[in-house]
C-alpha cells in the first residue's frame, strides 16, 4: 500500500469530462496527485475522509446534483483548513462565492493561471493580504487570457 503527500493531493470536480482531464493532466504533470470526479458525491465523501490540500471545483455540476457552491460550502465548515478554487464559466456567479475562503477562477482558464493558483494554494494563503495579492494577480493573468467560449 502506497502512502500520498496529502500536502501534494487535488481534489477536482468537474463535470465537463474533457476539461477535468485537461485540469488533471496540468496538474499531473506538476507532480500533483489528483483525485476527479464529475460531481458532488464522490468528492464530498473524499474530502470528509481528509484527502487533498485543496478543492478546485466548478460551480455547475451534473443536473440534479448539489452545485460546486454547496460542495464548497460544505468542505470548508467541515474543513476549514482546505484550500477551495471555485471555477465557473460565468462572470456574474463570482459574486456568489465568498472570496473571504475560496478564490475563483473564470474559464476560459490558461495553464498558468490554474498552476499559479495552485501553487499559491500549496504555499498557503493564511494571511488577508495574501489573499488579496493573488487575486490581483489572477485578476489580470485572466484579462489577459482569450476567450474560447469554454464555460
Amino acid at each position: 500500500m502506497s502512502c500520498v503527500d496529502a500536502s501534494r493531493q487535488v481534489l477536482l470536480v468537474e463535470d465537463d469530462e474533457g476539461l477535468r482531464l485537461a485540469f488533471a493532466t496540468m496538474l499531473r504533470r506538476q507532480g500533483y496527485d489528483v483525485l476527479d470526479f464529475s460531481g458532488f458525491r464522490g468528492a464530498f465523501e473524499a474530502a470528509k475522509s481528509g484527502a487533498g490540500f485543496l478543492l478546485i471545483t466548478d460551480i455547475q455540476l451534473e443536473p440534479g446534483t448539489p452545485h460546486g457552491l454547496s460542495l464548497a460550502n460544505m468542505v470548508h465548515h467541515r474543513r476549514p483548513d482546505l484550500k477551495i478554487i471555485v471555477v465557473t464559466g460565468y462572470p456574474d456567479f463570482i459574486e456568489l462565492v465568498d472570496q473571504e475562503w475560496a478564490t475563483v477562477l473564470l474559464k476560459p482558464v490558461a495553464e498558468d493561471v490554474l498552476l499559479g493558483a495552485v501553487q499559491v494554494a500549496s504555499e498557503g494563503w493564511t494571511r488577508a493580504e495574501d489573499k488579496s495579492s493573488l487575486q490581483g494577480w489572477l485578476s489580470t493573468r485572466q484579462q489577459a487570457t482569450p476567450e474560447t467560449g469554454q464555460r
